[in-house]
């Protein structure tokens, strides 16, 4: 059966959010006092049971050391990431090393407790689902939650292992970008037209306390999918509400500086995701009204011609509380079958690219590494020689640009094909990854109802940990040694590697 009730929970960095979808109406939760955001404070006393939220908070300046919160830069991460010491630095408490992971002391020095990160995350879940069955006056087992966009697996892993220990099962867990471009029906505003949905590339510029995220969103064939996001911790809403000079202030624009930080993560995004200005068909900015203001003229300067806005109908902060909440009653309103399979699972991604070997020796990806499953992928391929009769698709796995570098997987067999001009013959190739890590390759002459088909597992714990890490970074580090070596006659893949997924228009030679 699927779970009777789901709260939708948004984890921030420095505040959380619950609500929750009742009788279809979206219902914010609030404490006692009518509060919405709930500080990420956890407080424990000398005496007594450890203090959430706002009581926690009161407690900072007095009791600095026993006070935690920012909690989540710590999780999912081992003590030696470059983000736990920079964070520790930053913090009044103490952060040890237990195992290779980070503990966070809670005491003196001879005599104190240790917590996880996963444990104090625990306790701030612990107060939302508390204020959720107080207004809903029911006991709640399940949650949406939604975190930073670019929270990688091990990340992912602790937020749902912190919900578990206290008896709320995680139905699905969101980016925020998710979240917001599902409540602002980002995807129907910016790509659609005449009615219908095209394919279409965009940016979502979201500041929030303590931070802002760009996330680059594609949406291919009605599938709207995470390219790349970008956090800058650097970047902050204090950064812009600092007076640095009456003329600055009067004028309401960010400082040169400023202006330079966005343009330099802005690129950094761009670079990341592979693609240009010109591939960018809008900028959704969304955050603090007193900053967007400053941010579009920056952007619009970045993206001249481009169209630079900001969505309406929702207060920030409840867009992405709304997203969350909103998904997750989508999920409940599905059959009992789909629930069973898909209810209890975490936003899965495909761990490696996949894709074919063109004529060239170059490596076509039809799936991106990273890219969220389920997900479905298609490209149209044809012969590189007259008369040719027969094609041999090679399916590989991996992340370099030459094909032979990467893993065979299986091959794809068409035969039959008629005798025409090289490049006349039409082949449909598709490429289709369920949440349970299996691709199932297919290939078909145009018209034709005959297919040949490969499946075949591609599940992440094929690899010992780190070991995926290893392959997307040696594809990166060896990017422009594949390009010399295929650079004779392959125009393909020397244009393509800022290279953009292959879509039902592009042809490719085999």
């Amino acid at each position: 059966m699927c779970p009777p009730k789901v709260i939708g929970i948004d984890l921030g960095e420095s505040y959380s959010r619950v609500a929750v979808f009742r009788n279809k109406i979206f219902q914010i939760i609030t404490d006692g006092k009518g509060r919405s955001a709930i500080p990420n404070y956890v407080e424990f006393p000398s005496y007594g049971p450890p203090l959430m939220g706002f009581e926690a908070k009161e407690q900072a300046i007095s009791n600095p050391k026993n006070t935690i919160y920012n909690s989540r830069r710590l999780i999912g991460r081992n003590f030696t990431d470059p983000e736990i010491q920079e964070a520790i630095k930053e913090l009044p408490y103490d952060v040890i090393d237990v195992g290779g992971m980070p503990m966070i002391k809670i005491g003196t020095e001879s005599d104190y407790i240790g917590y996880t990160p996963e444990n104090i995350t625990s306790f701030i879940l612990e107060k939302l689902k508390g204020m959720a069955e107080v207004q809903l006056n029911t006991t709640i087992k399940h949650a949406t939650i939604t975190v930073p966009s670019d929270f990688d697996e091990y990340q992912i892993q602790a937020t749902k292992d912190a919900a578990e220990a206290i008896g709320l099962s995680v139905v699905r867990i969101f980016p925020v970008a998710t979240s917001i471009a599902y409540a602002y029906e980002l995807e129907r505003n910016l790509c659609e037209k005449n009615g219908r949905r095209i394919d279409c590339t965009y940016i979502l510029y979201d500041i929030r306390e303590g931070e802002s995220e760009l996330t680059i969103f594609e949406n291919d064939r009605g599938s709207m999918n995470i390219m790349k996001t970008v956090r800058d911790r650097q970047l902050r809403w204090d950064d812009f509400e600092a007076p640095v000079g009456a003329a600055q202030v009067q004028s309401k624009l960010p400082s040169k500086q400023q202006s330079e930080r966005i343009f330099g993560i802005v690129e950094e995004l761009l670079i990341n995701a592979k693609r240009k200005e010109d591939d960018i068909k809008g900028i959704v900015v969304t955050g603090d009204p007193t900053l967007i203001s400053k941010i579009q003229g920056v952007l619009e300067a970045y993206f001249p011609g481009r169209m630079v806005f900001t969505p309406s109908g929702f207060e920030h902060d409840q867009a992405i509380v709304f997203g969350g909440a909103s998904l997750g009653e989508m999920f409940l309103e599905t059959n009992e079958e789909w629930c069973s399979v898909y209810c209890c699972l975490t936003l899965l991604v495909n761990p490696l690219g996949l894709g074919i070997e063109s004529s060239s020796g170059g490596f076509l990806r039809v799936v991106r590494h990273s890219i969220v499953l389920p997900t479905r992928k298609a490209l149209s391929v044809s012969t590189s020689a007259d008369n040719q009769e027969q094609v041999i698709i090679k399916v590989l796995e991996g992340e370099r640009e030459v094909a032979g570098k990467n893993k065979l997987l299986g091959t794809l067999e068409v035969n039959g094909i008629p005798r025409a001009p090289k490049g006349v013959p039409e082949i449909e190739v598709e490429f289709e990854v369920y949440v349970d890590e299996v691709l199932t390759a297919t290939a078909r002459l145009k018209g034709q109802k005959e297919v040949t088909k490969l499946v075949v597992s591609v599940a992440t714990d094929r690899y010992v940990d780190g070991v995926i890490d290893d392959i997307i970074r040696e594809g990166e580090d060896k990017l422009y040694e594949d390009l010399l070596q295929l650079k004779q006659g392959s125009e393909n893949v020397l244009n393509g590697v800022e290279q953009r997924e292959p879509t039902s228009w592009d042809r490719y030679y085999l």
